[in-house]
């Protein structure tokens, strides 16, 4: 029997900067208090995703790969990651601003018993009047410069500030400074990591009065210092394909994101890995061998590998995710 697209019951974390717009915006179920990340498709202990619909209801994403292996992660990620998935795909409410942070590449991870780093790319859903992001330093050329300003409390000079308005798309490689400053709703999709380094996090303290640990030494020891000056935004390609508006993400180590818009029938393919979609607006349906499922704004749904090619009809605003070998293609 063909595996069919799988949707995935969202893991909420609650977080100091967070919010409730994950309820508001998409009318996700949560639980009490500031919740600012939804876990949206996560193959680890800590968050690990359970299947929301279909035969397979309740079995873990583990679980799911460890019975089908390469009819949903496809040949070239089982090549690869064996049955390890690659990605994590979160939503965050920034209610309030991130501390600033940076992840490990993957040799900087190793070097402290990581199993890899973590590329990420962003990309703003929602965002109030003036919203802005830090993204990268300023005016820094070294380890000790940055050291000494953290040192005397003047980090906030050093930090590059970016507008940014819903459907921006920000690549922040690994070594990346980077935090977002509050009213914005975010995509997160990244390498399969949960490790970030906080440099500074605004003095805020919990109800008890502690701060938040912060990780200066492990940070300094990952960021990438000749690439450290500002960065920009992207600037993405727009096309029009079988009935979809387009924008092409940012090419991003093991995947690339587009921004989808349809209002009729778009033809799509999986190729040799797995395709993930995140439902942004609007619902439709996504038709493949075996039938078909609704997809409506907040689902997001991991399509096999095993289908080769499905549709999706409707009024919608969509990411969708192409993991290795698509990305390859699209050169």
């Amino acid at each position: 029997m063909m595996l069919y697209p799988i949707k995935l019951k969202p893991v909420f974390k609650a977080k100091p900067w967070g919010g409730r717009k994950l309820q508001t915006y998409f009318g996700k179920a949560l639980p009490q208090g500031n919740i600012g990340e939804s876990w949206e498709l996560c193959c680890r202990e800590d968050g690990m995703s359970v299947v929301d619909n279909g035969q397979y209801r309740g079995k873990t994403l583990r679980e799911m790969i460890d019975i089908f292996r390469g009819r949903i992660l496809g040949p070239a990620v089982l090549a690869k990651y064996g049955t390890e998935f690659p990605l994590l795909f979160k939503i965050l409410d920034a209610n309030d601003r991130l501390s600033v942070q940076v992840h490990p590449d993957d040799v900087c991870a190793k070097s402290k018993g990581l199993i890899n780093g973590k590329d990420e790319m962003w990309y703003v859903i929602d965002a109030g009047e003036n919203a802005k992001l830090i993204y990268g330093l300023k005016n820094v050329t070294s380890k000790a410069e940055l050291e000494s300003a953290i040192r005397e409390n003047r980090i906030l000079q050093l930090l590059n500030e970016v507008a940014v308005k819903p459907g921006t798309f920000l690549y922040i490689p690994a070594g990346t400074v980077h935090a977002i400053l509050g009213g914005i709703l975010v995509a997160e999709i990244q390498q399969n990591s949960n490790t970030t380094y906080r440099l500074y996090d605004w003095d805020r303290v919990d109800s008890n009065g502690k701060r938040r640990e912060l990780h200066v030494k492990d940070a300094l020891d990952a960021i990438h210092f000749e690439k450290s000056g500002p960065a920009a935004t992207s600037v993405l390609s727009s096309k029009r394909i079988n009935g979809a508006e387009i924008r092409s993400g940012p090419k991003v180590k093991e995947f690339t994101t587009d921004e989808v818009r349809i209002n009729e029938t778009f033809e799509a393919q999986t190729g040799e890995s797995f395709n993930v979609i995140m439902g942004l607006n609007g619902n439709g349906k996504i038709l493949y061998g075996g039938g078909s499922i609704d997809l409506n704004k907040g689902d997001t749904v991991l399509i096999p590998s095993e289908i080769k090619r499905y549709s999706l009809e409707g009024n919608m605003l969509m990411l969708l995710t192409h993991s290795l070998t698509q990305r390859k293609e699209r050169n």
